[in-house]
């Protein structure tokens, strides 16, 4: 049972939401032997079991009309897309969205709803089986950002010292391909030489495939100088 000590207005301009007392049914029974049960008291005396379900039947009766009673409003929802729960909040039942003709549409929760593949179709609602589909985004890198691949390309960043004085290893776009560059250091304790391992990747959902063709250029084929190198594919599975 909510007890509401404050006005709609202190609760709502506050920063105590949800927080306002309950009074448990313990209590209850407690704060009836205090004020009807002893000597001189209406009842002289009465066992705590009795007074409970008595205090249980009286939460019975109230389920009738009380417990589901359910109230509605409306809110605009600012941009943070947070909102304080009313002031005398239980639980909800339903939750909806309303677009600019008043309609209602409803809002499930996660575990009512699905998530089906979307089917790719064409203009006439036929389905699409395209031999020749691009699952890379900007495969040939010819949008670039300061020379370096731009999202959805990922790349590591610039082994470097001194605010980039000097640079290790490095990964640009000439002629709408990557090249990598690298030089060996002798630093920390290694007298060796060793070097930086440079890295440019792209996620790709194929969730909705049956096959996928990987296919890649790489030094004389496209006009550049061959080098040691390395191609990696990542598969990760999403159990639905």
């Amino acid at each position: 049972m909510g007890l509401l000590d404050t006005t709609n207005k202190e609760y709502y301009q506050g920063n105590d939401y949800g927080n306002y007392q309950f009074t448990s049914l313990d209590d209850i029974i407690t704060q009836f032997q205090i004020a009807y049960v002893g000597e001189g008291k209406i009842i002289q005396k009465v066992k705590r079991a009795d007074i409970a379900f008595h205090a249980q039947r009286g939460l019975q009766e109230f389920s009738f009309d009380t417990f589901k009673s359910i109230k509605s409003q409306q809110i605009d929802l600012p941009p943070t897309l947070v909102m304080p729960l009313p002031h005398d909040y239980v639980n909800y039942t339903k939750l909806s969205w309303a677009d600019s003709s008043g309609i209602k549409h409803p809002l499930y929760s996660t575990n009512s709803t699905s998530n089906p593949f979307q089917i790719m179709q064409e203009d006439d609602g036929e389905y699409s089986f395209p031999e020749e589909l691009e699952l890379v985004v900007n495969g040939d890198f010819s949008t670039s950002s300061n020379g370096k691949p731009a999202p959805p390309w990922y790349r590591n960043a610039l082994p470097q010292v001194d605010n980039f004085s000097a640079i290790f290893a490095n990964l640009n776009i000439s002629n709408e391909a990557l090249t990598f560059s690298h030089k060996t250091r002798t630093s920390h304790g290694d007298t060796s030489g060793w070097g930086h391992a440079m890295a440019c990747w792209q996620l790709i959902d194929v969730s909705d495939q049956d096959y996928v063709d990987i296919s890649l250029c790489h030094g004389n084929c496209c006009g550049h100088d061959r080098r040691p190198w390395c191609f990696k594919v990542w598969f990760k599975h999403k159990s639905r």
